[in-house]
């Protein structure tokens, strides 16, 4: 986020890190030598959410209607470039990390009892989200932002996720609900 998208400046130590952090998990996919690959942060309804504040400009007069304890924002959403052609070959198929963190989001939402998810994105992976199967609908218009990046609010409830993929992709379906891994 620093050193691609210069979303957030960089720190001499390398690390990422800001007040949201301290209220939230990580989820990340790691090469056989620790190396992180891919990450996503996982922000419980408790605490104030990012687009509650830096992304505010993104949502205008749309609001977080169901905010609560069953609800969770992703955001530091990335797979490092190097890895974006790498693939996990499972039982059900092979997928890219980018949707092995989406699976990592689910199963820490089941253990959570989080139903429904809010991120910030660039348009165009929301359209990719959609195509491989995650229901995620706008939340307000997407908006341009300073770094050229078209960004659109948006939500997704789990239960519509299982009930589309149950039809429509099966095997990630089955794939997602098995325990996580290591």
């Amino acid at each position: 986020f620093a050193e691609t998208l210069r979303w957030v400046p960089e720190c001499p130590s390398g690390r990422e890190i800001d007040a949201y952090d301290a209220c939230t998990e990580m989820i990340a996919v790691l090469d056989p030598m620790r190396r992180v690959l891919g990450q996503v942060r996982v922000h419980e309804g408790s605490a104030p959410y990012m687009m509650e504040r830096e992304f505010a400009p993104i949502l205008g007069s749309s609001m977080l209607p169901f905010k609560g304890s069953d609800t969770a924002e992703l955001t530091r959403f990335g797979v490092h470039p190097d890895a974006r052609s790498q693939v996990v070959q499972t039982g059900h198929g092979a997928f890219d990390l980018f949707t092995l963190l989406l699976k990592g989001a689910y199963q820490w939402s089941l253990r959570h009892g989080v139903r429904t998810l809010f991120a910030v994105t660039d348009r165009r992976v929301s359209r990719l989200l959609q195509l491989r199967g995650f229901p995620f609908e706008a939340m307000a218009e997407p908006k341009l932002m300073p770094d050229g990046v078209t960004a659109v609010a948006i939500r997704m409830d789990w239960a519509r996720f299982e009930e589309h993929n149950r039809e429509q992709r099966p095997k990630l379906l089955a794939w997602f609900g098995q325990g996580t891994h290591h």
